[in-house]
């Protein structure tokens, strides 16, 4: 349970990075 947390979490930051990156772009 704790791992799949710490995953979405991960993705949910991925995520996030890409779109402050397209936003750069």
């Amino acid at each position: 349970m704790v791992k799949m947390r710490g995953k979405v979490l991960l993705m949910l930051v991925w995520v996030a990075i890409e779109v402050l990156l397209l936003l750069l772009m």
